[in-house]
């Protein structure tokens, strides 16, 4: 029997792991001198912000908190124009229809099509549809190339190490780079693996996270955000790999400070997972699902 770590139970234990196991934090003199500027911040949208991912609605933001999908009616009804961002290409827009039954695979939350835009992969993509008209990249965000440096291969080695995966040479995939939080110094958002590349792990040992980084005082300070490791899962192998995927990086609230996308898929289903950052860690602050 195969068990899966992205469906039922599993895929709440990975929801579970976003950012609240800890912060896992582990501090490193820098060479960085200088002191960051004052941080960019503003006062949010004061009206309703709706956050679409591939047709299904992550939640909202209601001019004073964010709320999911499951909170209550959404504040749309259709023909809305909606932002739509994607790491890596260029903002576009797309208008909203009446909001429906969303993902066909288990409708646990409500979904809005995009009218005239088709979403780069059901599976895979890390799109995010933003209603609202505020400025949703006051900042550029990029990938930095690949191979990673060996202080940011030790990071991830550690964090790995906190999950109790032990790997001296983890791989890490993929590097983004953006000043989150508008105080003119870049944060890093990293992806790590260690082990199978494949679905199915037959070993049960392999493992992917995500991880912060920022320049806190002159200190390299890295922020845990979440996993798909061994010790997240229950029973034997052999397990389904969840493999995770920065989408986008946008401010989706209109505060000036841009979350990002943590977008995770295995071979019948997918989710996102949307972070913010505060002073000392990365809350999850929504999240949807699709897949059996």
């Amino acid at each position: 029997m195969v068990r899966r770590t992205a469906a039922a139970v599993g895929i709440m234990i990975l929801f579970a792991a976003c950012g609240e196991q800890g912060a896992a934090v582990v501090a490193r003199s820098t060479e960085a001198t200088a002191e960051p500027t004052t941080t960019t911040t503003m006062p949010p949208a004061s009206k309703p912000v709706v956050i679409v991912t591939a047709d299904d609605v992550a939640g909202w933001w209601d001019g004073a908190a964010w709320r999911e999908a499951a909170d209550g009616p959404l504040p749309v009804a259709g023909g809305e124009t909606y932002r739509m961002v994607d790491l890596g290409r260029p903002v576009t827009t797309a208008v909203g229809g009446a909001p429906n039954e969303g993902c066909d695979a288990n409708n646990t939350e409500p979904g809005i099509p995009m009218e005239g835009f088709e979403w780069p992969h059901w599976q895979y993509d890390g799109s995010v549809a933003v209603s609202g008209d505020h400025d949703v990249t006051p900042r550029p965000a990029r990938r930095l190339d690949l191979p990673a440096p060996p202080d940011v291969v030790e990071a991830a080695r550690q964090m790995l190490a906190a999950q109790g995966v032990a790997d001296p040479a983890p791989d890490v995939v993929e590097q983004v780079s953006a000043d989150l939080d508008g105080d003119g110094t870049d944060e890093q958002i990293v992806v790590a693996n260690h082990g199978s590349t494949e679905y199915f792990d037959e070993t049960g040992a392999s493992a992917s996270i995500v991880f912060l980084r920022r320049v806190n005082g002159g200190t390299v300070v890295d922020h845990f955000v979440t996993a798909d490791a061994p010790r997240e899962r229950e029973g034997p192998p052999p397990y389904v790999r969840n493999f995770l995927h920065i989408g986008a990086v946008a401010d989706l609230n209109g505060d000036g400070t841009m979350e990002f996308v943590v977008q995770f898929h295995y071979y019948e289903g997918r989710g996102t997972v949307i972070h913010e950052m505060s002073k000392v860690d990365v809350p999850r602050v929504l999240q949807s699902f699709c897949g059996l």
